[in-house]
């Protein structure tokens, strides 16, 4: 059993929010964009489930182990989130091919508290939202902050990760992990 811990600025196949508000142009395509009609994508970007022009990650701390053994990621990722609207009461972010075990929230300076959430039916094109409540009563306005930590689980079968057994590397001595 072969387990590394490092830590990653990013992991592709994690999850995925909106990092800047779109500029006018693409918010200007995404909007002639029709998706089909079971398909909920954003207003801002036809590529996320999620809400760019509604919420922006500012930070993400990424904390895995890899366990090359059975090809998964483990770990957790908090993400620092910024409101760009009134009245937010969801977090919803883009994964593909993890479980989710936990979800925790800490809105403001109060103090982190567990947070309900749900995992939408998969999509082919763009993976599954998790949507993720905020505490009864708490809403966020423009400006306001939260972090997020998800703690997951990709599955052998992530598309967004790329396994190589020692033998296929240059040395032949280690196995290696890239993520697109």
């Amino acid at each position: 059993f072969f387990v590394v811990r490092f830590r990653l600025v990013w992991v592709n196949c994690f999850l995925w929010c909106c990092f800047a508000e779109a500029p006018l142009p693409f918010a200007q395509m995404a909007a002639t964009v029709t998706p089909a009609p079971s398909l909920r994508v954003s207003v801002g970007d036809p590529s996320t489930l999620s809400s760019p022009l509604e919420l922006t990650t500012t930070h993400i701390h990424l904390n895995v182990d890899v366990d090359f053994e059975r090809r998964v990621l483990r770990g957790y990722a908090e993400l620092q989130l910024k409101a760009l609207k009134d009245g937010l009461t969801t977090v919803v972010l883009d994964t593909r091919e993890l479980t989710v075990r936990s979800v925790e929230l800490t809105v403001g300076s109060g103090k982190p508290a567990p947070a309900s959430f749900a995992v939408d039916a998969p999509t082919e094109a763009l993976g599954a939202a998790l949507r993720i409540s905020l505490p009864s009563g708490t809403t966020l306005s423009s400006g306001a902050t939260a972090v997020c930590r998800v703690e997951y689980e990709t599955s052998p079968s992530c598309s967004a990760l790329c396994w190589l057994e020692a033998s296929q590397t240059d040395g032949g001595k280690h196995p290696y992990l890239f993520s697109q």
